[in-house]
């Protein structure tokens, strides 16, 4: 799976995505934040710029898989990707876009410091 469907499919709000990178999963968008606001999963925020998509900043994080097993989450599914969690919470989407853009904006002026 390429970022691009990464992308796409983490704007999704029907379950929480984690794709699985060697030893690592990464998260992305809506599943990002989620895994933030409701799981409380221990996450460091960072930009990452991707060639494929123009050099556009995008909000990523990861942890461990070893990390993410050891969390005791009932719910976790493992996917062809990684993993997912269905999404039992209720979503505001507009509360999503101010984070996304003001963690963003702050990211992206630490950077340039």
């Amino acid at each position: 799976m390429n970022i691009t469907e990464k992308l796409k499919q983490s704007e999704r709000i029907d379950n929480i995505y984690l794709y699985r990178e060697r030893m690592f999963v990464q998260l992305y968008g809506v599943s990002l934040y989620l895994s933030l606001k409701e799981l409380g999963l221990p996450l460091n925020v960072r930009v990452i710029r991707y060639k494929m998509l123009g050099n556009r900043a995008i909000l990523n994080a990861g942890m461990p898989l070893k990390s993410l097993l050891n969390l005791d989450i009932t719910d976790l599914i493992v996917t062809d990707s990684g993993f997912k969690i269905p999404n039992s919470w209720s979503f505001d989407s507009l509360s999503y876009h101010n984070w996304y853009d003001r963690k963003l904006k702050q990211l992206l002026s630490e950077e340039e410091k």
